[in-house]
């Protein structure tokens, strides 16, 4: 099943479509990069976009036998690598981290205390003690930090909605809502999967790509998130797992939003989950089937606006999947056009915070309403 998962990764429209002139841009000064820890499969994907957009594998850091094969296999092969090789070879321009979660944090802050820009697999940090290392390790180097948030930046409904709530389409935003249930049996799982202690919660793993989004849409990086729940409904036999999360937040502007993930996704969906997201602005709305119509036609993904002239369906095959190759381009020019380093630390700050929130709430009664005055607020700023 797991050639099956990286087949559809592989193969999500214009997922992999070259930046314009990319390889014009890579030819006088290729980037040259390193995939340090390979235990989740986005290390592959990754690693073909990078290689696509003329970026060049310089070296895998990776202990396990099975996790070097199939990244080999759906990559490229070179050679394996100490992390302190990588670290000390001033040719490497960029880490490309997708080891086990709670190794991101470590690796990523000596990375860039080596001064090398990192493109993280999220969650990268699982603590506050990691994000402010991490955070000191950037603000120190001057490398830029991007986080894989794929779900929007890999997802060409996504890049389209960001782009008409930002040219003022519905007006105003008023308020968000981003569904994100994943299907559990996509592939197998390795044992840390289950640990939240090695992979992090629900909230920082899957709920961070909803907050991403949020603050995507609204157009500011600080918000605060006002309640969280997170419990494990439906696996007791995983005691360190949770499957079932939800969130409140609420920008600096005044947009609102919430947020549920789940690992609950039905096995004969045909893909990872079907994602959704709803937007409400003072002019109009948007629906974003992300991934899938089931209902439908069973294609995704797709943008449905209505306004004033009334409901369609909006075409996104026109819309460019450019965040790799922007990255690319960053670590070349030493910008950060595909993410700035601080909306990075944003997400993960806002999804920390949700996760803390969530631990202070009881373990059963996953119930219809919050109760804020239990658990108080956190903001990020």
């Amino acid at each position: 099943m797991e050639d099956v998962f990286l087949t559809n990764l592989l193969t999500v429209p214009d997922a992999g479509r070259l930046r314009p002139g990319a390889l014009t841009l890579m030819a006088n000064r290729p980037v040259t990069f390193a995939a340090v820890g390979l235990a989740h499969p986005h290390s592959d994907l990754l690693t073909a976009m990078l290689l696509q957009e003329g970026a060049v594998l310089a070296a895998v850091v990776e202990d396990d036998a099975a996790c070097r094969a199939r990244h080999e296999a759906a990559t490229t092969s070179a050679p394996r690598r100490e992390l302190t090789e990588v670290l000390e070879d001033d040719a490497i321009d960029l880490v490309l981290t997708a080891a086990v979660p709670n190794e991101r944090a470590i690796i990523a802050a000596a990375a860039l205390r080596h001064g090398k820009h990192v493109l993280a697999d999220k969650p990268c940090c699982l603590t506050d003690d990691e994000l402010r290392d991490v955070r000191a390790a950037q603000q120190s180097s001057g490398r830029g930090f991007a986080v894989w948030y794929g779900e929007r930046v890999y997802n060409p409904a996504a890049l389209l909605a960001v782009d008409l709530v930002r040219d003022g389409v519905i007006g105003d935003l008023l308020h968000f809502v981003g569904l994100g249930p994943h299907q559990l049996n996509l592939m197998p799982r390795p044992s840390w999967f289950y640990d939240r202690r090695l992979a992090g919660g629900i909230l920082p793993d899957l709920a961070c790509h909803q907050i991403d989004m949020f603050l995507a849409c609204s157009g500011n990086d600080s918000a605060t998130v006002t309640a969280a729940r997170a419990v494990n409904r439906h696996h007791r036999d995983r005691p360190n797992f949770e499957d079932l999360g939800d969130l409140v937040l609420e920008s600096a502007g005044g947009v609102r939003g919430y947020a549920r993930v789940d690992w609950h996704s039905p096995d004969g969906l045909g893909t990872w989950g079907d994602g959704r997201t709803f937007l409400v602005g003072s002019k109009g709305t948007l629906e974003l089937r992300r991934t899938i119509d089931p209902a439908a036609d069973g294609q995704g993904a797709y943008v449905i606006l209505v306004d004033a002239n009334g409901p369609r369906r909006l075409d996104v095959a026109a819309r460019p999947v450019t965040f790799v190759g922007d990255v690319v381009a960053d670590v070349r020019d030493h910008t950060e056009t595909a993410m700035t380093s601080a909306h990075a630390f944003a997400v993960i700050e806002l999804a920390l915070t949700a996760d803390a929130m969530a631990r202070q709430q009881p373990a059963i009664g996953f119930g219809p309403t919050f109760r804020r005055e239990a658990i108080g607020e956190r903001s990020h700023v």
